[in-house]
């Protein structure tokens, strides 16, 4: 009895697919949403939780968010490859390390801070230029 209930059911027609309407406006505002506060709500919330992934995961982990924005940026390619995101991974990385071990000199900082520091500033200046264009 399961079997022919499989059946029938992968034997029924495909529902057809109707074309959606156009409408002048953008869907925001065709659901009555205000496109701008709801692109700052969904910035803000963004934000928020990348920053909550980097309290969980740890500052080091920072860096997998921000090298492949890098690599792109210095490929400028439509798409980022593994490896030049590794790359620019491990560069951002080994580069921290030196700066944490070396900045105060008698004393270490974590690695975490010099990462989350370098990681802090470009993610403003990335949002910075990404609203000076819109």
């Amino acid at each position: 009895r399961a079997r022919r209930e499989v059946g029938r059911a992968t034997q029924r027609p495909a529902p057809t697919q109707h074309p959606a309407p156009r409408t002048p406006h953008p869907p925001t505002q065709a659901l009555g949403l205000r496109p701008e506060r709801t692109r700052i709500a969904l910035l803000i919330v963004g934000v928020a939780l990348t920053a909550m992934v980097t309290a969980v995961a740890g500052p080091i982990a920072f860096v997998s968010l921000a090298a492949p924005q890098l690599a792109r940026r210095l490929v400028r390619g439509s798409g980022v490859g593994l490896p030049s995101a590794a790359a620019m991974g491990a560069l951002l990385l080994i580069a921290s390390d030196v700066v944490a071990q070396r900045a105060f000199a008698p004393t270490q900082l974590p690695v975490g801070v010099v990462t989350v520091s370098i990681g802090g500033a470009y993610l403003v200046w990335l949002l910075t230029r990404e609203a000076k264009k819109q």
